[in-house]
C-alpha cells in the first residue's frame, strides 16, 4: 500500500532552498545539523564548527581528529582547508582518506557489500513511526526490491556517503533489510 502521500515529491520539498533546487556538490561539504527528531543521523563524534580556527590550528586539529578516528570531524576540517586553499594537497588526501575510512565504516555496518539489494522490513503505514527526515524518505523512495545498494548511490541525488550513511542507519534501524539477510 502507498503511502498518502508523494514521497518523492516529499524528498524534493525538503531539498529545495528559496523555490530553486540546488545541484548537489561533488563534495562533501559540513555535515547537516542534528534534528533531535530524527533516526537517521551520522553516529560518529559530531563536527564542531571550525570557521574560527586559523589555517595553522585547524591543520593540528585535522590531524588529531583523523587519527582519533573521529573522520566526519576530520573531512569536515579537510574541507574547510581546501576551502581557504584549493591547491592544499595535503587537505584534499586527508578529504579522499577520511571519506574512504567513512565509506568503509557504512558498508561494515551493512555488511561490506553494495551488490546487495535493499528491501523494506516494515509496512509501509510504519514509516510514520520512525521519524524519518526528507533524505531518508528520498532513499526510501528508491527502493522497488531489484536495485542493489550501489544502484541506490549511483541514482541518488545525494552524496554518495550521505545515502550510505542513510541506508546503513535504515538498516540498523530495522526499516530496510537486505535480501538473503532473514
Amino acid at each position: 500500500m502507498p503511502p498518502p502521500f508523494d514521497l518523492e515529491e516529499y524528498a524534493r520539498e525538503g531539498t529545495m532552498r528559496d523555490s530553486e533546487r540546488k545541484v548537489p556538490s561533488e563534495r562533501p561539504t559540513e555535515p547537516a545539523p542534528v534534528e533531535l527528531e530524527s533516526n537517521t543521523r551520522l553516529r560518529t563524534h559530531a563536527p564542531t564548527s571550525v570557521a574560527h580556527l586559523g589555517t595553522a590550528e585547524l591543520r593540528a586539529a585535522l590531524g588529531d581528529e583523523f587519527f582519533e578516528g573521529n573522520y566526519a570531524t576530520a573531512l569536515a576540517m579537510a574541507d574547510e582547508l581546501v576551502s581557504r586553499r584549493p591547491d592544499d594537497a595535503s587537505a584534499k588526501d586527508y578529504g579522499d582518506e577520511c571519506r574512504r575510512m567513512l565509506e568503509k565504516q557504512f558498508l561494515h555496518r551493512i555488511g561490506g557489500s553494495v551488490v546487495r539489494v535493499p528491501v523494506l522490513a516494515i509496512p509501509l503505514r510504519e514509516l510514520s513511526a520512525h521519524k524519518l527526515d526528507h533524505k531518508a524518505g528520498f532513499v526510501i523512495s528508491r527502493i522497488d526490491g531489484e536495485l542493489s545498494i550501489e544502484g541506490l548511490l549511483d541514482v541518488g541525488a545525494m552524496p554518495r556517503l550521505d545515502a550510505l550513511r542513510i541506508v546503513a542507519d535504515l538498516v540498523e534501524a530495522g526499516v530496510l533489510r537486505l535480501k538473503g539477510q532473514e
